[in-house]
C-alpha cells in the first residue's frame, strides 16, 4: 500500500511514527499587540526537518485584530506539506485554522492563549496551546524569543498505511514483513521554541501602515503514549498593520 502522511511523520530508529500534530509550526512573532482597533495580515512561510525523516514546509496566514491596547484575536489559517516522498506518499497535507488570544500587560511580555482544529488523511484533530513571548521591543530591531506547550487530541482517527519497500523480490528481503505496516495518531502534546528578530519597515511611531519583517528559527518536539519525535527549522514572515 501508498504511504498516507497524513499526521507529522518522524523517523525514529527504522520506522516512521505517527504523531497527532499541533495547529501550526512554531511561532514567528513578537511581545508587542498590534493596538486598539487596528488590523493586521501576514504571511509566513518556513522549513523543517526531522533527523533521519521527513522534510516540512510550512505556510500560514494571520488576521489579527486590536481589542485593546493590550489585547489582540488572531486567526490563522495553516498548510503543513511533507515535501520529503521518499517512503512513498499519496496525500502529504495537514490543514489546521488556529485562533489566538494575545495579552501584553507590559511592553515586553505577552502571555497567549490558542485552540486549533485541524484535518488530513488520517483524521481530525483539535489541538489547545498556552504560550508567552517575550521581546526587546524598540523602534529598530526586535529580538523575541517564544515557548508554547500544546496537547493534540486526534478525532476519528484512521489509520496511517505504510511502504517501505528497499526494491528486493518477494522471498529475497530480510525485512519484506516490516516493509507495510500501519497505525494511527493518539493524544499527543509537546512544546514550541523559537528565537528571532523583527524588523519595523516604518519610521514614524503613528504611521497609519505599519509593514514589518521577521524571521526566527525554531523547532517543535512531539510526544505520544508509545514515541517521541521533534524537528528544526528556521522561516520568515512579512506583516503589514493598518
Amino acid at each position: 500500500m501508498r504511504c498516507w502522511l497524513a499526521i507529522v511523520l518522524f523517523c525514529v530508529g527504522c520506522n516512521t511514527h505517527v504523531f497527532s500534530p499541533p495547529a501550526g509550526n512554531f511561532p514567528i512573532e513578537s511581545a508587542a499587540t498590534i493596538g486598539a482597533n487596528r488590523n493586521s495580515v501576514g504571511v509566513e512561510a518556513s522549513v523543517a526537518g526531522a533527523v533521519f525523516g521527513p522534510a516540512l514546509a510550512h505556510y500560514r496566514v494571520t488576521y489579527r485584530r486590536g481589542l485593546g491596547e493590550q489585547l489582540e484575536l488572531s486567526a490563522a489559517p495553516t498548510i503543513l506539506v511533507v515535501t520529503d516522498r521518499s517512503r512513498g506518499d499519496s496525500h502529504a497535507g495537514i490543514y489546521a485554522l488556529r485562533s489566538q488570544l494575545k495579552y501584553a500587560p507590559v511592553k515586553y511580555v505577552s502571555p497567549a492563549l490558542g485552540l486549533g482544529v485541524g484535518a488530513s488523511a488520517g483524521g481530525a484533530f483539535v489541538s489547545p496551546d498556552l504560550g508567552v513571548t517575550i521581546a526587546g521591543e524598540n523602534p529598530y530591531l526586535i529580538p523575541f524569543a517564544t515557548v508554547r506547550g500544546f496537547v493534540s487530541a486526534p478525532i476519528a482517527a484512521r489509520r496511517v498505511h505504510f511502504t517501505t519497500a528497499d526494491g528486493e523480490g518477494p522471498g529475497d528481503d530480510p525485512d519484506e514483513e516490516r516493509d507495510s505496516y500501519s497505525m494511527r495518531p493518539h493524544l499527543s502534546y509537546g512544546y514550541q521554541l523559537s528565537v528571532g528578530l523583527r524588523v519595523p519597515l516604518y519610521h514614524e511611531v503613528a504611521a497609519a501602515i505599519r509593514p514589518a519583517l521577521a524571521c526566527a528559527v525554531g523547532g517543535s518536539f512531539l510526544y505520544d503514549r508509545t514515541n517521541q519525535g521533534g524537528y528544526l527549522g528556521g522561516g520568515c514572515g512579512l506583516d503589514v498593520g493598518f
